[in-house]
């Protein structure tokens, strides 16, 4: 019995060892790693970096289709890319009308002049406002369009749905699924 309780004692202090050598190698080795290189910051890789910057586009008879301001901009040349922090992009109808697009961040294409807007997304006009997480410009067609969930609202009612597209020339906003509306109280 005796035999019994030295041989268990020892394996106690036998594991128990073990179990601390193995902690402190653990603690070691994670102070003795070197922190991980990350990569080179973004705005380094960048071209160019304007502070508030103001770009406009205008078509082949020279009429303005849309303008761009934003908090900062970092420009990819290599990528024709343009990238943007609290954007704000005001889109001009043939009629004359506006639509103003603002949101957390933008990327310009700037060899399509295609366009996504990300975070907080809030779009105003003439007949209402709505509100999404992302939505994206298809220069070549004027439309707007996102997948994720929209909210809009108007004087008159309020009307929520997944998907929607918007035709700027012809004013014209279409939401495409799970479509609820509701009107105004007087």
């Amino acid at each position: 019995m005796k035999k019994i309780k030295i041989t268990l004692s020892i394996l106690i202090i036998i594991l128990l060892g073990w179990v601390i050598w193995a902690s402190l190698k653990n603690t070691w080795s994670t102070r003795n790693r070197s922190a991980p290189k990350s990569s080179e910051p973004v705005n380094k890789q960048a071209s160019m970096v304007i502070k508030n910057p103001h770009y406009s586009h205008t078509n082949e008879e020279a009429v303005k289709e849309w303008e761009l301001n934003a908090k900062s901009a970092l420009f990819f040349k290599e990528k024709n890319l343009a990238v943007f922090k609290d954007v704000v992009v005001t889109f001009y109808a043939k009629d004359g009308k506006s639509y103003t697009l603002s949101g957390d961040e933008g990327e310009l294409s700037t060899d399509t002049q295609n366009m996504r807007v990300t975070g907080n997304v809030v779009g105003k006009g003439y007949l209402g406002e709505f509100h999404t997480n992302s939505l994206q410009y298809d220069a070549k067609n004027k439309k707007i369009t996102t997948a994720d969930q929209v909210q809009f609202q108007s004087k008159q009612f309020g009307v929520e749905g997944k998907g929607m597209v918007v035709d700027v020339d012809k004013k014209k906003l279409t939401l495409l699924n799970d479509i609820r509306a509701q009107g105004k109280k007087k």
